[in-house]
């Protein structure tokens, strides 16, 4: 299956922050500065996935269930995820994002994980490939 990739400085955020005076945005909560900073990006881009690993660009255009289901046991997760979640590789894909702070949006992984699936599968099998590697 591989190796289950650490926490990789996912911020979990407080739930109760205290009121921001004055301000009346969103209730009056202020999000601490750290939370949504994204500096990363993707180690790979969307189109070079194959040059990387022609393996595991075969392994995503012939059985994407297999390697969706890898993933999922890399990201921490039942490798049951593909199978039993709607848009799996959205969902996979939002958690590797999160988990590595690359810079990115849901409306950006929702288009890719849609229109560009292979493409999409292997550049997140790429990420979890090579932060595995640098364990």
């Amino acid at each position: 299956m591989g190796r289950v990739i650490p926490n990789a400085g996912f911020v979990n955020p407080q739930y109760n922050f205290p009121p921001q005076s004055g301000k009346g945005v969103s209730g009056g909560f202020k999000v601490p500065p750290k939370m949504f900073d994204m500096p990363n990006k993707w180690k790979t881009g969307l189109l070079g996935g194959c040059c990387e690993s022609p393996s595991l660009c075969l392994g995503v255009y012939c059985c994407p269930l297999c390697c969706l289901c890898k993933a999922s046991g890399d990201l921490g997760e039942s490798v049951f995820v593909p199978i039993c979640v709607p848009l799996p590789l959205l969902s996979l894909r939002l958690k590797t994002r999160m988990l590595f702070r690359i810079k990115g949006s849901l409306c950006d992984d929702c288009l890719l994980a849609t229109c560009c699936h292979p493409c999409t599968q292997l550049q997140m099998q790429n990420q979890l490939n090579q932060m595995i590697a640098l364990e």
